[in-house]
């Protein structure tokens, strides 16, 4: 979770300007760098979700049931947490456009300058 403090302490614009220029003018570099300034926020919510959900009953129920991690993992924990990351994918949906519009402004500019 320290790596992704590092990439929430830098504006989201920003860092993906400065990883769009250092890679180039190229569609997969932008979504790129968009993934690179937006995964942290929902890695952080999925562990928290998770956290929250390991110490309730039927989580402890699966577990004495003789259920291995990687079921309870994806049979009742990773279903419970798809409501608040879909709250998440909503609410982050304009802000990557405007991240991306930003990106594009990038590449029109080095496209008019003949580079």
């Amino acid at each position: 979770m320290r790596i992704s403090d590092v990439f929430i302490a830098f504006p989201g614009l920003v860092l993906a300007l400065a990883i769009s220029v250092a890679l180039g003018p190229n569609l997969i570099n932008a979504m790129i760098a968009l993934v690179a300034v937006w995964w942290p926020s929902y890695a952080r919510l999925i562990r928290v979700q998770a956290l929250a959900l390991r110490d309730r009953e039927y989580i402890l129920a699966a577990h004495a049931l003789g259920g291995g991690s990687g079921w309870v993992i994806f049979r009742h924990i990773l279903p419970n947490s798809l409501v608040p990351l879909i709250v998440l994918l909503s609410t982050d949906a304009a802000p990557a456009l405007v991240t991306a519009t930003g990106a594009q402004f990038h590449w029109y500019g080095r496209a008019a300058a003949g580079r």
